[in-house]
């Protein structure tokens, strides 16, 4: 009657072996799955991180062109902005030098400011360009895979 004990006692111990081998390899694959789903966060993140760089690096060599507008821009004449009242202050009285503001809305020889336009088209394909390069050397060096 021991014997039955015994073998009992041994098939026992070998389920419990088998059951702790199954185990620690489980416990290997959920390590195995953790590390691949860390490569792949990983991955967004860097793409992630690449896109936004790039979406600023869009934002700032747009502002160039702004600020350049904004620049020339403040030097064009609008009738407007000077009619300004306000509870303290009276309209300011002024008129440019070479175009009185009666005269400037009304006279259509004046035009649109062409010079103003072909700086703020030219500043901006120079932008454009600058970006392209910028672009081409970031893909040239391989650190971003970018395809257009």
């Amino acid at each position: 009657q021991t014997d039955h004990v015994e073998i009992l006692l041994d098939t026992y111990a070998l389920e419990l072996q088998s059951m702790g081998t199954r185990l620690s390899l489980i416990l290997k694959q959920i390590d195995a799955t953790e590390d691949l789903l860390n490569l792949r966060l990983e991955n967004i993140q860097k793409n992630t991180f690449i896109a936004n760089t790039l979406f600023h690096l869009v934002l700032a060599l747009l502002g160039v062109p702004a600020v350049v507008a904004s620049f020339l821009g403040m030097n064009l004449w609008s009738g407007a902005k000077f009619a300004l009242e306000g509870p303290d202050t009276p309209a300011v009285p002024f008129t440019p030098p070479d175009y009185p503001a009666d005269r400037y809305d009304d006279d259509p020889s004046l035009g649109v400011s062409w010079i103003f336009l072909y700086n703020s088209v030219g500043v901006l394909v120079i932008t454009v360009v600058v970006f392209a390069v910028i672009l081409a050397y970031i893909r040239n060096q391989g650190l971003v895979q970018i395809r257009l």
